[in-house]
């Protein structure tokens, strides 16, 4: 069932069991069973999945949606909207072993405005060092990455989907390079990952997107502990640090390249995520730096920087029903324009394991700026 892996009524989220599973290869914990168990054996070294096994399919439809001062309509005055049946988007998975320690995860998005892209597409290799006192000390994930994917905070899957955790996805050079990137997010690269115990650990370099026009790449280290069992087991905290460079090319009005502006940026953060008793909390602290944050050529570049908070708190009221909560805030005393405060909060009634109804005020805490919807 969903709630093997999944928190109902706040599913995509992930339970424990889940988070171990997927650093297992999709494989049952404490086991390397990917090869055989499940499948049909067609020679001695050949089983494979049923297709149906393989494939799931997730859809989000907003009946209703309220947005108080979401466009200008004359200068300086804002009005509100209402949208009715948007059908956001269809999602295809196709995840699941291949074979022993070989794992495979592709996300394929549709969305209503015609666009078809892979979220994630990642082949996994696990328990390298084989069974015993060295599994788990040993994976490599190749393909789309996740730079928090271990990260006590990592948010990929979310426990409110229509908030998305802001301090997260603040781009390097405000967006302007021609290979910005957020904290979150899939790009090429490729990451080593282990676990022993409480400890959990990951090594992992990008690049910003495939044929990226920087041929420097971009990397972080995440280290976590967390709990194993007895009352808060799956609770854990983490450090994590990335840093990396964008660039813009600076063209004439022939086209030829005159120059090529550069931005070195660092991205560091402390989480914590406690479990206990059905209490899902998490709080994260980010702080960035960026050497050049406008891309402005090299000699007036200033350096700049912002922090910024995510905290999350979700509980089950009834077996059906969800009740859950964050606040998003980044702060930057250089650029007012990415300024973010705003609380989230959530009820979702589960009437099945893959059915979720969700109703979601956001509240913004900036009135001053009667732009922002």
């Amino acid at each position: 069932g969903c709630g093997t892996c999944h928190v109902r009524g706040a599913f995509p989220r992930l339970n424990y069991v889940g988070e171990q599973f997927q650093r297992n290869g999709l494989q049952d914990v404490g086991t390397e069973d990917g090869d055989e168990t499940g499948k049909t054996k067609i020679g001695d070294e050949l089983f494979l999945e049923d297709l149906g096994n393989l494939l799931g399919v997730r859809l989000n439809v907003v009946p209703v949606a309220y947005q108080t001062n979401a466009f200008q309509s004359k200068p300086g005055e804002y009005e509100d909207r209402v949208k009715i049946g948007n059908p956001d988007w269809m999602q295809l998975f196709t995840a699941g072993s291949i074979a022993k320690n070989i794992s495979i995860f592709i996300e394929t998005e549709f969305s209503t405005e015609g666009t078809f892209h892979n979220s994630w597409f990642r082949l996994g290799f696990h328990n390298l060092f084989g069974k015993g006192s060295g599994a788990g000390l040993a994976n490599v994930w190749l393909g789309l990455q996740n730079p928090v994917e271990l990260h006590a905070a990592n948010g990929r899957l979310p426990m409110i989907p229509a908030a998305r955790g802001e301090v997260f996805y603040v781009r390097s050079s405000n967006g302007k390079g021609d290979d910005s990137v957020s904290i979150r997010g899939g790009r090429p690269g490729a990451s080593f990952y282990g676990r022993k115990g409480p400890i959990v650990y990951q090594l992992g370099v990008d690049s910003a997107k495939l044929n990226d026009p920087n041929v420097e790449k971009n990397g972080w280290a995440t280290l976590r502990a967390e709990a194993t069992g007895g009352p808060l087991e799956g609770s854990s905290v983490s450090g994590w640090y990335y840093q990396g460079s964008d660039s813009q090319a600076v063209v004439d009005t022939s086209g030829a390249l005159v120059m090529t502006r550069y931005n070195r940026f660092r991205r560091a953060s402390v989480a914590a995520n406690l479990r206990v008793q059905e209490v899902d909390a998490t709080a994260a602290y980010v702080r960035g730096e960026d050497a050049n944050w406008m891309l402005a050529d090299p000699s007036t570049a200033e350096a700049t920087g912002f922090e910024g908070w995510f905290l999350q708190l979700g509980y089950p009221i009834a077996p059906r029903w969800h009740l859950s909560a964050q606040y998003d805030r980044i702060d930057s005393g250089d650029h007012p324009e990415i300024r973010f405060s705003k609380v989230s909060a959530q009820v979702s009634y589960a009437p099945r394991e893959n059915l979720r109804v969700m109703l979601v005020p956001r509240f913004d805490l900036r009135p001053e700026d009667a732009s922002h919807p």
